[in-house]
């Protein structure tokens, strides 16, 4: 009923409280062998968190947590209100918070933990800051979680536990994982102030490893640079010599300096320099990129579908033309290709029912060497004079003494009546039977 004030009185000694928590706590310490008589515990329904130390109940398991931590001090979490255990990395020491950690290396290992408070004008001389002293103590600091309230933290990325996301079909590498499967306290706390500046809160000490360079990453600001290189067709023997080659008796020996082929590998990898790299889902782009790249290279022709060209208007809208050649191969068909020409198909090698052909000649081993390739959407004498015609610009006339091609006319119409001397007076045509 409104207006009525609701008043808690302890019937032991007559004192009137206004609130219920008042008269528990004076119950709790004049009468606590009453405690259960005079002032009953809430009883909660439905799902409920109840400690083990004093029978209370809770609806949060975060709330046990703090109650446990708060009026049970001598007693160790439970099993029931952990919610995130940490292992310490010297015993088998188990706890919830990281102040307790601390508190532990203190008293059972007798390490001393070292603070520092530093005060920058802008987040970028944090960052600077920070690589600085990542680079003196060979450590790494990354961040924990998002960035919350204007704090970030950044903990050692040597603390914490190994978790394998494979499908344990490979072995391990041999010097094992870099986290040590328990907490080490060193970390950097970022403190975002109201007037802009930032406060670092660094604790410096590391437990339960070595700072060893060899287990540290490869700095962003180093893959980059490599990555340049790798870009610009350095050869991986050339980048390793001119990292090895920058060592000097007064630099400080860095990740860097440990460099392998493994981790240009993976540097290449992941910055996309690899040469099968697919450079668009799309085939069309994908192709459209490549051309405009290789160009100038070894493209001799190319027409995409869809368009037309005013200049072949004996090319419909929807043929795909592609012929290539480099010059390695336009020199081998000056060397060879007086003795003998071939001119071969290939069909049905793909979903878009494109066609190979390739033109080719005997070398010095009288093997076939490929000069020549054409990959279009038609085969037709027109596609193939086009093909002939695109070859005879690069290399001019050739003096062919045999020319080959399967059972299609289209090859031998084509040659014949593009390329401007054969060797022969009059050409035989025969049909070679090789069953």
């Amino acid at each position: 009923m409104f207006g009525v004030e609701r008043i808690n009185k302890c019937v032991e000694c007559g004192n009137v409280y206004k609130r219920k928590h008042d008269l528990k706590r004076h119950v709790n310490s004049s009468h606590p062998d009453k405690l259960d008589a005079i002032a009953p515990l809430k009883v909660l329904k439905g799902n409920v968190y109840k400690c083990a130390h004093c029978d209370k109940q809770f609806r949060h398991k975060q709330s046990l947590n703090f109650h446990v931590k708060k009026m049970h001090t001598n007693v160790s979490v439970s099993a029931e209100t952990k919610t995130l255990q940490h292992k310490c990395s010297l015993c088998d020491y188990h706890a919830t918070f990281k102040k307790d950690f601390i508190k532990h290396y203190e008293t059972s290992h007798s390490i001393p933990m070292q603070y520092d408070t530093i005060e920058f004008s802008n987040h970028d001389d944090f960052i600077s800051w920070k690589n600085k002293i990542e680079l003196e103590t060979n450590a790494s600091f990354v961040v924990e979680t998002g960035k919350k309230a204007g704090i970030m933290n950044y903990i050692c990325h040597r603390s914490g536990y190994f978790t394998s996301k494979g499908k344990g079909e490979r072995h391990l590498k041999t010097h094992g994982s870099v986290k040590i499967n328990g907490y080490c306290p060193a970390m950097i706390k970022e403190v975002a102030q109201s007037d802009g500046k930032y406060l670092a809160h660094f604790t410096k000490t590391h437990v339960g490893h070595q700072n060893a360079i060899g287990r540290l990453f490869l700095p962003s600001s180093e893959r980059k640079t490599i990555a340049a290189k790798l870009a610009a067709k350095i050869p991986f023997e050339a980048v390793l010599d001119g990292v090895r080659d920058g060592i000097s008796d007064t630099d400080k020996f860095q990740r860097k300096h440990l460099l392998t082929k493994k981790d240009l590998y993976n540097i290449e990898a992941s910055f996309n320099l690899r040469s099968t790299t697919v450079r668009h889902r799309d085939d069309a782009v994908s192709l459209e990129s490549w051309v405009n790249e290789m160009k100038t290279s070894c493209v001799l022709f190319y027409k995409p579908q869809d368009i037309t060209l005013d200049e072949y208007p004996q090319l419909h809208s929807d043929d795909f033309i592609l012929i290539i050649m480099n010059t390695g191969q336009l020199t081998t068909l000056k060397k060879f290709g007086s003795d003998c020409i071939c001119v071969d198909g290939t069909h049905g090698v793909n979903s878009y029912q494109f066609e190979l052909h390739t033109l080719l000649v005997l070398d010095d081993l009288r093997q076939g060497f490929p000069c020549c390739f054409c990959i279009c959407s038609r085969s037709d004498e027109t596609i193939m004079s086009l093909f002939f015609n695109c070859i005879k610009k690069e290399s001019g006339p050739i003096e062919a003494r045999v020319f080959m091609s399967d059972m299609a006319d289209v090859y031998y119409n084509a040659w014949s009546k593009l390329i401007l001397y054969m060797a022969c007076g009059s050409c035989v045509e025969k049909e070679l039977d090789f069953d």
